[in-house]
């Protein structure tokens, strides 16, 4: 049952509930503190409605296990006061039903002590329908959430950026994050951030359209041209600000109905980086590389490690995060990658070219020497015969298709040659 859910309570409840607020505020309590006890004891008591307060048992610790972890120890302190006034117990004492919790530390939130850390985690298919969500027609938002997915960086971290703090490589792109709570930093991605590189395209500040993004980014050394601006009347072509991606992001929970926050991207890249394992078994990320990837101190990624590492949960082993990497590459990655592949089927096509020349002097030189010249004439028309196919179709083939043929007369006159 979610707590969270308003259901009616019971009048027993209702009245042990505002007995014991009267002696709360007996003592001098803020007004929202008594606000936040009241609430607290209403959610408990809609949780177990109808059953009494007095006389809970298993049925406190399932609440504690529907409670978020931002909430436990708050909840557990003052659940744990309400217990001792109702059993005049002393406040050194922990009441009986209560005996099972123990408080959550802020640096070490062990799994066993959040009984739900799927709830942190954005899905494969929660990550796309997000992005579905987003709607600006510069594809801001959509880059915005990928590159918060795959470097798992702070709100304001990635907020920071600037246009030329994106390196786009050959062989794969890396970001810097110039601020941070520890130090600035480079990540390296795993994946091509193909709608970053969209985004980069139809950036506000790009004024040529004809420009592509690596020469966009070429343009924009030293120029401080924010990354990522604001795509409305509002605040159009001017950074971004942290509440304009927290609007953005409580928009979206509203239209998919499922909670979420920037802090849950961090969380699920951490995941992905603690549960990932090579073919063997072996952990492909050591506690060195995901330091210098989330910004953690070595004494931080120990207790993050107990925190985000999820074996020995069957159902969480099913997931696939970054199982397959994103082979999608832009323009310029393919142009190169399509010149150097040209060049060298060229110089291969040149080689085999010399070789057939060498085997045709050879060959004919073979059967002048040792046949007459009627046989000779023979043994040339034959090598022409076979030449033929190749000569005729050699503006139709591609380079590959050329390659092979001429790869297949090679074994043809090796064989002719051996066989006489």
């Amino acid at each position: 049952m979610d707590h969270r859910k308003k259901h009616s309570i019971s009048y027993a409840n209702k009245k042990l509930i505002n007995e014991f607020i009267e002696f709360y505020i007996s003592h001098p309590r803020r007004p929202n503190t008594v606000k936040s006890m009241k609430n607290t004891l209403y959610k408990l008591a809609t949780f177990v409605d109808p059953k009494y307060l007095k006389k809970l048992d298993k049925e406190l610790q399932e609440f504690f296990k529907s409670v978020s972890i931002g909430s436990y120890n708050l909840y557990g302190t003052q659940i744990k006061m309400f217990y001792r006034w109702c059993y005049t117990i002393d406040s050194r004492d922990s009441p009986p039903s209560m005996r099972f919790f123990r408080n959550a530390s802020k640096l070490s939130k062990r799994k066993n002590q959040d009984p739900n850390p799927k709830r942190y985690l954005i899905t494969p298919e929660l990550y796309q329908r997000i992005l579905d969500q987003c709607k600006d027609k510069y594809g801001m938002w959509e880059g915005l959430f990928e590159c918060y997915y795959l470097t798992g960086g702070r709100l304001n971290e990635v907020l920071s950026m600037n246009v030329d703090h994106v390196l786009i490589e050959h062989d794969g792109v890396t970001l810097y994050l110039p601020q941070s709570k520890t130090k600035p930093r480079e990540n390296a991605l795993s994946e091509i951030p193909n709608l970053l590189i969209r985004w980069l395209n139809n950036h506000p500040r790009n004024n040529n359209p004809k420009v592509s993004a690596r020469e966009f980014i070429e343009v924009s050394k030293g120029k401080n041209i924010p990354l990522w601006v604001g795509v409305g009347n509002r605040n159009f072509s001017n950074r971004l600000s942290t509440s304009g991606v927290d609007g953005e992001i409580t928009r979206i929970r509203k239209k998919l109905g499922h909670y979420f926050s920037c802090k849950y991207f961090r969380i699920t890249r951490a995941t992905i980086l603690f549960n990932l394992r090579s073919k063997d078994g072996g952990l492909i990320y050591d506690d060195t590389r995901i330091s210098l990837f989330m910004g953690w101190t070595p004494e931080q990624v120990a207790s993050r490690r107990r925190e985000y590492d999820l074996t020995g949960y069957d159902d969480l082993k099913k997931f696939q995060y970054a199982q397959v990497q994103n082979t999608i590459k832009d323009y310029d990655v393919l142009e190169y990658e399509n010149k150097e592949l040209v060049k060298k089927q060229q110089i291969e096509i040149d080689e085999l070219k010399e070789q057939v020349s060498g085997l045709v002097d050879s060959y004919s030189r073979y059967s002048t020497a040792t046949r007459n010249n009627v046989s000779g004439n023979v043994y040339t028309d034959i090598w022409r015969t076979i030449f033929k196919e190749i000569i005729d179709k050699d503006n139709e083939l591609s380079d590959d298709e050329y390659n092979k043929e001429l790869s297949n007369v090679l074994k043809k006159i090796e064989n002719s040659i051996q066989s006489n």
